[in-house]
C-alpha cells in the first residue's frame, strides 16, 4: 500500500509494510527488531539501553535525477516526543542502510538497517522520515513492551 504525502496527520501514522511517498521518492518501514547489544564492548552511551533496528527501503522515483536520502531526517521518538540517538557505526550494524552512501540512482532503491539507542522502557515508538519541503512520514511501531 502506497500513500501519498500531503499534510500528514500524525494521528494516522503509517504502519509497518506501508509506503509513504512525496512523488519523488518512497519510504517503506519493512520491519524492526530490538536487541540488547550489537557488539563488544558496549559503547558508554548505550549501557543500560537497547538497540532498535529498523529495516527500511527508499526508492527513487525520479527518471533522471539521483536522490540523496537524508539520514539526519530519520528520527525515532517516543510517546512523550523524546528523540533517540541514531547509531552510524556501520561496524556494529548488519546490512547498514548507508553502507554504499546515501545517494540512490534514478529509478533504483536501497534497503538496509538503521539503528537507534532507546530506553528500555520507551513506549509507543514512532519512526519519522523527513522528505523535505515540510513533508514528513510517521510510521507507528507496534508496542513491544
Amino acid at each position: 500500500v502506497t500513500k501519498p504525502l500531503s499534510n500528514i496527520d500524525a494521528s494516522k501514522p503509517f504502519s509497518i509494510g506501508e509506503t509513504a511517498t512525496d512523488g519523488k521518492g518512497k519510504m517503506t518501514l519493512n520491519g524492526y527488531s530490538i536487541k540488547d547489544k550489537l557488539g563488544d564492548p558496549t559503547p558508554s552511551y548505550a549501557i543500560g539501553k537497547k538497540y532498535l533496528i529498523l529495516n527500511i527501503t527508499y526508492e527513487n522515483l525520479q527518471l533522471n535525477k539521483t536522490a540523496d536520502v537524508d539520514l539526519k531526517g530519520m528520527t525515532v521518538r517516543d510517546t512523550g516526543g523524546f528523540t533517540f540517538e541514531q547509531i552510524t557505526d556501520d561496524a556494529m550494524l548488519e546490512n547498514p542502510f548507508y553502507l554504499n552512501g546515501k545517494t540512490v540512482p534514478p529509478l533504483e532503491k536501497r534497503t538496509g538497517n538503521m539503528a537507534f539507542v532507546i530506553n528500555p522502557d520507551a513506549t509507543f515508538l514512532k519512526f519519522e522520515y523527513n522528505f523535505g519541503d515540510g513533508k514528513n512520514a510517521v510510521f507507528q511501531l507496534p508496542q513491544y513492551l
